[in-house]
């Protein structure tokens, strides 16, 4: 007989069936394992309803999708350009909607000035093949630069000009001006971990009224849990975080991207760096990229793909000017 604690339950629940005389799992299930038997629903209607809830889900068979089902998803699925066609190349296209992306580097290796140019390119019109959305920005240490943000956006405006005359689009299909691109980036600034669970909870809801919201940024991810002693409580607490958003990807389709710093780890008594928050973190994830500053005399940027299961590995040098992200001349 298979003992009741088994069963992928929680552990309150399990310690209410015990209590209840429920021992084993077939004094609970029919022989196919499948149906309550008609008696023990009798006994369970004296427990809480959460645990009858709990026992009834176990039963439920996950859905099923095919892999041509999954790949024609991810083929359609929009990209947030950067305007760097190497980088953009190394991406796949750029950052993908509906899913989670880490950056991780150094400090001055490049990470804000991307997540800046992503919120302006989030908001380029579908007559360029992009997907005319708006972004949400989360700063957490402080990084943000309206003057910056305002210098991209002039600049990306007068390329998406240019690109619409060569091409002879409509221009009206631009907005007046590239200060309107400023208004479709929202900044939350926060501080504590507290702050960030519950503007996560606000950005939920942001994103049931408004469909236009395409980006979220996280920069960076890491600074609301860097003064927690407790490794196993930060572990628990950053991962329920990327879940959320993992899951606030997928069900408004819309990109996050993950700012996180590098830290320090000795391994066979060598130092390495290596993006913050520790192993169990980076499992959760599935895209994950490495910014550098290269020592040349063109003092380039790097981005290297350091976790994916789609993408191979390799890495391209970018350029970042008063306009932007660029490739290297």
């Amino acid at each position: 007989m298979r003992p009741i604690q088994t069963l992928p339950l929680p552990g309150n629940v399990l310690s209410k069936l015990l209590t209840g005389g429920f021992l084993f799992c077939e004094d609970v299930f029919e022989e196919d394992g499948k149906k309550i038997k008609l008696e023990a629903r009798e006994r369970l209607n004296n427990l809480p309803a959460e645990v009858v809830r709990k026992l009834e889900s176990i039963q439920e068979c996950p859905k099923t999708i095919t892999a041509l089902d999954l790949y024609n998803e991810e083929i359609k699925s929009e990209q947030i350009v950067t305007f760097s066609q190497s980088v953009d190349k190394l991406l796949d296209g750029g950052i993908t909607l509906g899913e989670v992306t880490e950056l991780s580097g150094a400090s001055g290796s490049g990470k804000t000035q991307l997540c800046l140019q992503l919120c302006i390119s989030v908001q380029i019109p579908t007559i360029l093949g992009c997907v005319e959305g708006e972004a949400i920005y989360v700063d957490t240490n402080s990084g943000f630069s309206a003057p910056r943000l305002d210098e991209i956006a002039k600049a990306s405006y007068s390329k998406c000009v240019n690109a619409i005359r060569i091409q002879k689009l409509d221009i009206h299909k631009l907005p007046v001006d590239h200060r309107s691109w400023l208004e479709g980036v929202q900044l939350m600034e926060v501080h504590t971990w507290e702050q960030l669970m519950a503007t996560i909870y606000i950005i939920n809801g942001i994103l049931k009224s408004n469909s236009k919201v395409k980006l979220i940024v996280i920069d960076s991810l890491n600074f609301p849990f860097i003064n927690m002693e407790n490794t196993l409580t930060r572990t628990e607490l950053v991962c329920r975080v990327v879940k959320q958003l993992q899951k606030i990807a997928e069900d408004f389709k819309v990109a996050v991207v993950l700012v996180n710093q590098l830290t320090t780890r000795i391994v066979k008594q060598e130092a390495i760096l290596q993006p913050a928050l520790g192993d169990y973190y980076g499992h959760i994830l599935s895209k994950r990229f490495l910014l550098g500053c290269e020592a040349n005399p063109q003092q380039t940027h790097s981005i290297a793909v350091y976790k994916s299961s789609s993408l191979p590995a390799s890495f391209v040098e970018f350029m970042i000017t008063g306009n932007g992200i660029e490739d290297v001349e």
